[in-house]
């Protein structure tokens, strides 16, 4: 900065001095140390140059004064504050007025580039995030701005209707969307077609939803939920719509899945009503063969008859009892704890072996706390009846006992019957639905076979043991759960997870 004032000191002196009009580029000196060092270099910069003027004002006056012979000194005095002294007081004032402006407007031009730089940084940063979420969500996105052209198309959208990115955007949707997806395309063109030109013009038919039946590449039909929205900007001219699509082929399958549970409930229903109208009968049938033969007297035939019925009867009421404790799915009629517990009528576990009896010792001893509880063992030996007890000991025993089968039931299903799912979390949730944990508040729930939950269900399980809390299929909220959880197996754990 003092090496330009300098040089152009230098230069301003060969060329004429103070009166040449190249004086104009101590200005230039100024404005170029406002743009290197912002307010302070331009005041630093017009004073070093506002002296290199005076010096050259001095020499100036030095020369014209040696030429005035004869002149007295008060008038050369004169002469010098009416000429070289106004002069030099007007360009300083000047200097420091342009050093000011400039130096001021350097200032602001840097905090507005910082500005800018910030706002492109969080523009880059928010582009690659949204970016990266549009890309990696789980359904597919699509723009159409007003002419009908197709601006963007994320992945996951690109990939289920069975295309490449570059084969959408920029093009018209009539030319993207042709063949197997023209149903697709003119879905699209019938909601732009119909959004209306005004802000209020065609609102309702700007959101459309429905579902329509696709073609993959391979000729497999399925089916595709469409979602769209039109775009205004603040003054409500069209913009275009964006569009949200799924394939539904998972959606449908656990619709299926839940129609097919709904089924199984009915049968069940229908198969305890049966059991509690059998089981009298098989109870009269023996009563009237004990009966029998304490009548029959020595005939022989009559006793290998009588012996034959009551083993069939026994047959009878052990089918009815495997099939009720491995074919149902429990799911209670009754909600909170106003719900009459089902182990309530159930007759005491009995046995009079050691191992029996220890195993009902350990039982009375953990049924008194509200700890987590894991029964091993092979099937048929009796591990839901153990579980009954244990809530039957416990201070839960007012409270219901719900059990399920984890193995009779898709994850999807699973996850469904045991958290609940809220209205539209997927086709067919018509209804919020309380789970079965939520149905077993304040008192005690069974996992049967819990060997066959799937990781992601056994870290939702584990919320509700650590948080006491669960959240929904669909849902946002968790919801609190006093439940002690009993799990049952006859798989080796430790096995299975080493």
């Amino acid at each position: 900065m003092a090496l330009d004032v300098v040089w152009i000191a230098a230069f301003i002196r060969a060329v004429g001095g103070a009166e040449s009009p190249f004086s104009l580029l101590f200005f230039l000196a100024v404005i170029q140390a406002a743009n290197v060092r912002f307010l302070r270099g331009s005041i630093a910069s017009a004073a070093l140059s506002g002296l290199a003027f005076a010096l050259l004002l001095y020499l100036e006056y030095q020369s014209w004064a040696a030429v005035q012979k004869g002149a007295g000194a008060a008038e050369l005095l004169a002469a010098f504050k009416t000429d070289f002294l106004f002069r030099g007081y007007v360009y300083a004032i000047c200097l420091f007025v342009v050093a000011a402006l400039s130096g001021i407007l350097a200032e602001r031009l840097r905090l507005k580039g910082r500005q800018l730089e910030a706002a492109a940084r969080g523009w880059e940063e928010f582009r690659l995030s949204t970016g990266d979420i549009l890309k990696k969500m789980g359904s597919g996105l699509l723009t159409v701005n007003a002419t009908g052209q197709v601006r963007y198309c994320n992945r996951t959208g690109a990939e289920i209707l069975g295309l490449d990115e570059g084969q959408i955007a920029g093009r018209q949707m009539d030319q993207a969307f042709s063949g197997r997806l023209a149903g697709f395309g003119a879905l699209l063109r019938g909601a732009l077609e119909n959004v209306g030109d005004g802000p209020e013009g065609g609102r309702r038919l700007s959101d459309v939803r429905r579902e329509l039946a696709l073609s993959r590449p391979d000729g497999a039909d399925f089916p595709l939920g469409v979602s769209t929205t039109a775009v205004r900007d603040t003054e409500g001219n069209l913009q275009g719509i964006i569009a949200i699509f799924q394939n539904l082929s998972e959606a449908k399958r656990i619709e299926s899945r839940l129609q097919q549970m709904e089924q199984l409930e009915a049968m069940n229903e229908h198969t305890r009503i049966l059991m509690t109208m059998v089981q009298p009968m098989l109870a009269g049938i023996e009563q009237d063969i004990a009966r029998l033969d304490g009548e029959r007297g020595p005939e022989p035939e009559i006793g290998r008859i009588s012996a034959g019925v009551r083993g069939r009867v026994g047959s009878v009421r052990r089918i009815i009892e495997d099939f009720m404790r491995y074919a149902r799915v429990e799911i209670p009629r009754e909600r909170g704890r106003d719900a009459a517990p089902e182990a309530s009528a159930e007759k005491a576990v009995i046995g009079a072996s050691p191992g029996f009896l220890q195993t009902m010792e350990l039982v009375g001893q953990v049924a008194a706390s509200d700890a987590t509880i894991l029964l091993l063992g092979e099937s048929g030996t009796g591990k839901e009846l153990l579980a009954r007890q244990i809530h039957r000991l416990s201070k839960r025993s007012h409270g219901p006992f719900v059990s399920i089968n984890c193995a009779a039931l898709p994850e999807s299903l699973l996850e469904s019957e045991l958290f609940g799912h809220v209205r539209g979390s997927f086709t067919g949730a018509v209804r919020d639905k309380d789970g079965l944990l939520r149905a077993a508040d304040g008192g005690t729930f069974l996992l049967d076979e819990v060997s066959e939950t799937s990781p992601a269900i056994q870290v939702k399980l584990l919320r509700v043991l650590q948080e006491r809390e669960m959240v929904p299929v669909g849902g946002s909220r968790p919801i609190k759960v006093d439940v002690r959880l009993v799990s049952a197996t006859n798989a080796d754990l430790a096995r299975l997870v080493d």
